[in-house]
């Protein structure tokens, strides 16, 4: 692992060098990690070095605006940093305190399972023809070309189909969707509720006042059930420490140790025997821990090897120390050391390079236990990347893995109770503690997953619905209709009309904000984090830009540096040709919807009647691309009676029309209708904080929108770190400003109450 990146992190925390160098050597020791004191010294001192705070009101590429030394004094002083400080490139829509559920006809439709092939009073079909216009580059990939050498970028172009660029159905819907559940009042029902989020910060109250045992060890296995699903069960056994230079016969010196140091995880497996040698950089081969040796007792939960000893166990060794090198200085060092396996002053490890590993013993201290279901989710969240919604093994887990799913064991350290709340396991001793709250917990309680009524949305929309971990009996019994709900919607592909557009090509880091880091995502005081009783911060948007196309460009350019080369993609953008945009046109078609429900869809789209708003859809949204928003709107009507329609259109809607068609039947009759439902659920509609959030959310111009960067991790002023060490130093801060997290106030044009 490459230590440097964390210390520089502890040096941001700590300012002080003598503080800095007291918590780096706690972290390096609960580490078992290999760095000198001229090494960790080093750290701190280029830090400091090549700090340069911003000028004051001078923005940063792709950083947003700092505040130097303002930030600095403050983190300092130990009190709340300036809200200016805390910058992202997202924004969170407060949510509803209430929900606004289906109108009676509709209920009543959905109950008696009817509301697709039987008419509905009042009812009505429609297709609407929408052109999309964006203002700048965007892009929605064709799901890209992943890597197919260590030194190849995954790419990622225009989706093309039959030969023409197109925006698919699906991203139209969940945009259509994702706006209509904030306008309409819907629940947050479409989130990973049993998500645990985990922490490893030595300053944290999980870590700093935890009172549970130490850390103990035990043998994970997999095997499979009758109903042939796995079954993850740990056997207790007790674990030793074994000097490094003692795990080898006759390769004693300080420089077998460098080169210990520097091996992969399975190159020191096989050095060991327990394991085939990797033949190349992803090889991870099944590692054999079940060939036991035999071991001696040396004193102070250390062990030597002893082809007589009474104690059998099997070597467990740790991933290599990337910041170490196999050279001859670090020999010298190791030499210097071999004899030293702690050296404290004053209570305090003085950071010496690593010089144990474990041993585990074969037989077990205690019965065994098995996981449950969401301990083994827990686990995965916490050891995995998410990609295309599917948990990916990293760290040691992508290096283990192959064995447990091989039927083999492998060593893990855990703490607590099994099967009670504390219990927590992990792949290194010093692992990631999860925290006390899952997202579930911090919802609303009007949100969240229902088995009753659904909402006004979903009951136009649909649904999906499975049972969880934690299902209640009459939530796994529920029937077909009451889990699931089809669309009245259908929403077409749209194709790309007028100019040819221009290809844009950029390398870029597409990178996903962690909602683990809970200043961000959440809300409350004074400490944000998903340990504290708060509320989640509410559904996420990406504002509108107001930027040039160039100036994506210098966002996108502004997240590359020399470290992230390995982590790159490669997108190819439309981009509208000088002086014309991007304009695609499709449909949407509705079957069987009440007047309000269609007026639901319209103010969605025309995001309440304001052509100065703008939609964000597709890649890199934060940093501007995507830009877009309906030019014209064309409505065909029939109604279930065959009544013809009869009303007038409203002023707004000239900035909708088509140039050929207007816009067919007059749209704000059935605008009003949806504001009139709205009002049975809120009387105050359309002028609710959700509402305004989201209208101004979607303002080019609103304050604060130009600002498209992710703070720093190290040499920014201010930084990541600088603010995390605000948000948990003790609680005597704050955890980021809420007025950050909600986007500016604007209210809509139209669905108020006539007259």
């Amino acid at each position: 692992m490459n230590y440097v990146p964390i210390l520089r992190d502890i040096a941001a925390e700590y300012r002080n060098r003598a503080d800095y160098l007291r918590e780096a050597r706690a972290f390096l020791a609960s580490e078992g990690a290999s760095l000198g004191e001229a090494e960790i010294g080093k750290v701190f001192d280029d830090f400091y070095a090549t700090k340069r705070a911003p000028l004051p009101g001078r923005a940063q590429p792709g950083r947003g605006h700092g505040t130097g030394a303002a930030s600095a004094g403050a983190s300092r002083a130990g009190g709340a940093l300036p809200s200016s400080d805390w910058y992202a490139p997202f924004r969170f829509v407060s949510l509803s305190q209430r929900i606004a559920f289906p109108e009676d006809p509709v209920k009543a439709a959905w109950a008696d399972g009817h509301l697709h092939d039987r008419p509905l009073e009042d009812g009505l079909c429609a297709t609407l023809s929408v052109t999309w216009e964006f203002d700048g580059p965007m892009l929605i990939g064709d799901g890209g070309d992943p890597k197919t050498k260590e030194s190849d970028t995954p790419r990622f172009g225009p989706l093309k189909v039959a030969g023409h660029y197109v925006l698919p159905g699906s991203s139209l819907r969940g945009l259509l969707r994702s706006t209509l559940e904030i306008a309409a009042m819907g629940r947050l029902e479409q989130v990973d509720g049993h998500r645990a989020f985990g922490m490893r910060d030595f300053t944290h109250k999980l870590f700093k006042d935890d009172t549970r045992p130490e850390v103990k060890g035990g043998w994970l296995q997999r095997t499979l059930g009758e109903d042939g699903k796995p079954i993850y069960e740990i056997t207790p056994c007790k674990i030793h420490e074994i000097r490094i230079r003692d795990m080898r016969q006759d390769r004693a010196s300080g420089m077998d140790h460098a080169k210990w140091l520097t091996e992969r995880m399975a190159e020191k497996y096989a050095d060991l025997g327990m394991c085939a040698r990797p033949r190349f950089k992803d090889d991870f081969p099944v590692i054999g821990f079940d060939r036991s040796t035999g071991f001696t007792s040396a004193g102070e939960h250390l062990v030597r090897r002893s082809q007589t000893g009474s104690i059998t166990g099997v070597f467990v060794c740790a991933g290599r120390s990337p910041t170490v090198k196999a050279d001859a200085a670090t020999a010298q060092k190791l030499d210097l050391q071999k004899d030293k396996r702690d050296t404290k002053k004053d209570g305090k490890n003085e950071g010496h390079m690593k010089k144990v590993e474990y041993v585990f013993e074969t037989r077990a201290s205690d019965r065994s236990f098995i996981l449950s279901d969401q301990e083994w989710r827990d686990f995965l969240d916490m050891n995995s990347t998410i990609t295309r919604d599917k948990p990916r093994p990293a760290g040691n887990w992508k290096e283990l893995s192959p064995t447990l799913e091989a039927g083999k064991p492998i060593p893990v350290f855990w703490i607590g109770t099994p099967g009670e709340s504390d219990f927590d396991f992990g792949l290194v001793k010093v692992f990631k503690r999860r925290m006390k709250h899952r997202l579930r917990d911090l919802i609303p309680a009007p949100h969240g997953q229902t088995w009753d009524t659904p909402d006004f949305v979903q009951t136009l929309m649909g649904f999906v619905r499975e049972p969880g971990p934690e299902a209640t009996p009459a939530e796994v019994a529920a029937s077909h209709d009451q889990r699931h709900l089809r669309s009245r919607l259908s929403v077409g592909f749209a194709k790309l009309v007028g100019p040819a557009p221009q290809l844009m090509s950029e390398n870029t880091v597409q990178a996903v904000p962690k909602p683990s880091f809970g200043p961000f995502y959440l809300r409350g005081t004074p400490l944000k984090d998903w340990n504290e009783p708060v509320k989640i911060a509410g559904r996420k948007r990406y504002p509108a830009f107001g930027g040039s196309g160039a100036e994506v460009v210098q966002n996108l350019r502004a997240l590359v540096t020399n470290d992230n080369r390995n982590i790159q993609s490669h997108l190819t953008f439309l981009s509208p040709a000088k002086g014309n945009k991007l304009r695609f046109t499709g449909e949407i078609r509705a079957h069987n919807v009440t007047p309000a429900e269609l007026g639901a869809v319209i103010w969605a789209l025309t995001l309440g009647g304001d052509p100065a708003l703008r939609h964000a859809i597709g890649r890199a949204k934060a940093q501007g691309a995507g830009q877009a928003r309906v030019a014209a709107l064309s409505l065909h009507v029939v109604r279930n009676d065959g009544a013809p329609i009869s009303e007038s259109p409203a002023a707004w809607e000239a900035d909708f029309a088509d140039a050929d068609t207007g816009t067919g039947t007059p749209l704000a009759p059935f605008v009003q209708a949806f504001g009139a439902a709205m009002r049975k659920t809120d009387p105050q509609w359309p002028d609710i904080a959700p509402v305004q959030e989201l209208l101004g959310a979607a303002d080019p111009k609103g304050k604060g929108h130009d600002q498209r960067g992710y703070m720093g991790l190290g040499r920014e002023a201010p930084s990541y770190p600088e603010l995390r060490k605000t948000a948990y130093d003790k609680g005597k801060g704050h955890s980021g400003p809420d007025c950050m997290l909600s986007p500016p106030r604007r209210s809509a044009k139209t669905g108020r109450k006539e007259g």
